[in-house]
């Protein structure tokens, strides 16, 4: 297993699991229960490592997968909880991507980290621009994490710390090594 991803609903917790090795993603909807009940939900993914799923806090059935491999799609965008994907992510590199994360105060905000840095859309992941605003360039992000309060986008990387940008501050969109 190369990622577990979980996200409330209601009074419950669904659950994502990705593999590094076949690329199948596995999905339970009662992630709370002592027994929760998984099922296969890799439908249309490629075969090839799951680097990272996010899901959509306000919409739990869209969900995003990285893929940490050269060629074909980086980012993969499924509306029905993962039973189908489609790719996405126009204006990724062809480099692996390792994180994904979802703005939880603009869910159409998607961050994507790669090994040459961050890349953010604005549109639901269809597609992309590099933000890479004080960070090094060539800089590996392997996880990225984002917080509403205080609105704030973290990336933590390869030998090189980890970065943080205030979401509030479009005029200062910065990043600062550290914290």
């Amino acid at each position: 297993m190369s990622v577990i991803t979980p996200v409330r609903s209601g009074s419950n917790v669904i659950i994502h699991a990705g593999t590094s090795s076949n690329g199948k993603i596995q999905r339970t909807n009662n992630g709370l229960d002592a027994s929760p009940t998984w099922s296969d939900v890799t439908g249309t993914f490629p075969v090839g490592n799951v680097s990272d799923i996010a899901a959509d806090p306000g919409s739990p059935l869209r969900v995003f997968a990285t893929r940490g491999a050269f060629g074909d799609y980086k980012l993969w965008r499924s509306t029905t909880g993962g039973t189908t994907w489609t790719g996405v992510g126009v204006g990724l590199p062809n480099v692996p991507a390792n994180s994904v994360a979802i703005d939880p105060v603009d869910t159409n905000r998607i961050f994507v980290g790669t090994d040459v840095g961050v890349y953010q859309s604005l549109d639901g992941g269809n597609n992309f621009q590099p933000l890479m605003n004080g960070m090094p360039l060539g800089n590996v992000v392997t996880d990225l994490e984002v917080d509403n309060s205080p609105h704030a986008l973290v990336a933590g990387s390869c030998g090189r710390g980890a970065w943080w940008l205030d979401l509030d501050l479009p005029w200062d969109l910065i990043f600062r090594d550290g914290f």
